[in-house]
């Protein structure tokens, strides 16, 4: 995979789709994450009613395809919330999609400059 290639992907997602999505967001006055402490709580400290990781922790999901990322996406951000993240999910499955063909299309064969470099 190309690392132009893959930041020509990822800058298409960014300027297409995050960028107005976050001007959106900043029309309306709202922050996807918060940007300041909240003065509503008297501490930061939570309590977690978990204290230790298990394996599944640890494990990522994997997809065939971008359809299962895509599906797997909108459970996840068809939730209620004041942010609609489900309208761009299709995007981040698209761009998920292309960096799979390009990493597809990886040899494994090493570069000779890497022999020099080291």
């Amino acid at each position: 995979m190309s690392w132009t290639d893959s930041r020509d992907i990822i800058n298409i997602l960014f300027k297409e789709t995050l960028l107005p999505f976050h001007e959106q967001l900043k029309s309306r006055g709202e922050a996807l994450i918060p940007l300041g402490p909240d003065s509503s709580l008297n501490s930061f400290y939570i309590s977690r009613t978990k204290t230790r990781m298990d394996r599944e922790d640890f494990e990522v999901a994997a997809y065939e395809d971008a359809a299962g990322f895509a599906v797997a996406m909108h459970c996840l951000w068809d939730i209620p919330s004041p942010l609609d993240l489900s309208g761009i999910v299709g995007q981040h499955a698209e761009t998920a999609r292309a960096l799979a063909e390009e990493a597809e299309e990886q040899t494994e064969e090493v570069s000779p400059l890497t022999y020099v470099m080291f």
